[in-house]
């Protein structure tokens, strides 16, 4: 159900019983020669030569060309990733019961992107600013901070505490374009300004109300969905559906749970 992502000497894809390279742009697989055989993967990032893999046992294995993958540690006890993204230069990860960690080292090390203790106004009005124990399935930087994409909606980290971002059902992958965020929802996709404050989150394009997993852009933008693959050409558009054609088409049905272009 996970499309292959790109890295410099081929392709990885996610499987539940180890890592699978092909570098004849997915005509033939084998199993990666340095990973562990017999774990699954719940996560899987390459970027050039680095590739990250998060473990079906709340591990997190690392490599740099592909010859053999070693463990890092996010600190603490092993977390269950379920997401892992971002650039090289500020990688990303999203763990089961709301944590979001960040590296700058090519994730060598990691740091959790906490907030601060729980205030009390005047009024005895208690402000949590953590992320809530729930899963995080995304996380993105962005010119207001970093948003997480959680089981209970989004949230913004302004450097100091976690606040709620809007929209408050699950959201499972997030996308940024220019100044505008957009979000894969139980409701198709939404979108709001890329600010701090002052934005709202409304539906992107018409049509589309399936629960959506994933985002890539292409020629458009492309949703993975409980109804297959959307594709939206303009954002002020229509979506349509681009499941194939005659004998080459997803099976009737399938879920896409992720997408690469």
């Amino acid at each position: 159900q996970k499309l292959a992502v790109r890295a410099a000497d081929g392709h990885v894809l996610p499987t539940t019983g180890g890592l699978l390279v092909s570098t004849d742009t997915g005509l033939t697989w084998t199993s990666s020669s340095g990973f562990p055989a017999a774990i699954g993967i719940t996560a899987v990032l390459a970027l050039d030569d680095l590739v990250l893999a998060a473990t079906g046992d709340g591990g997190l294995l690392r490599s740099v060309g592909g010859s053999s993958f070693s463990a890092v540690s996010m600190g603490g006890a092993r977390r269950f990733v379920y997401f892992v993204g971002g650039s090289r230069a500020h990688l990303l990860a999203g763990t089961a019961r709301g944590g979001v960690y960040q590296s700058f080292d090519d994730g060598l090390t990691w740091s959790a992107v906490t907030g601060g203790p729980p205030t009390v106004s005047s009024n005895q009005v208690i402000t949590l600013h953590q992320i809530p124990s729930v899963a995080v399935r995304a996380a993105i930087a962005t010119p207001a901070g970093l948003v997480a994409g959680t089981d209970q909606g989004t949230y913004i980290y302004d450097g100091t505490n976690w606040a709620s971002y809007g929209l408050a059902s699950p959201v499972y992958a997030l996308l940024a374009t220019g100044n505008t965020l957009l979000a894969a929802t139980d409701q198709g996709v939404q979108t709001r300004p890329t600010a701090a404050s002052g934005g709202t989150w409304s539906r992107y394009g018409t049509g589309l109300a399936a629960r959506t997993y994933a985002l890539a852009f292409g020629e458009g933008l492309y949703a993975g969905t409980d109804s297959g693959v959307w594709r939206l050409p303009n954002p002020g558009g229509p979506w349509t559906q681009v499941n194939g054609t005659g004998g080459a088409t997803l099976p009737s049905g399938a879920a896409v749970r992720a997408l690469a272009i």
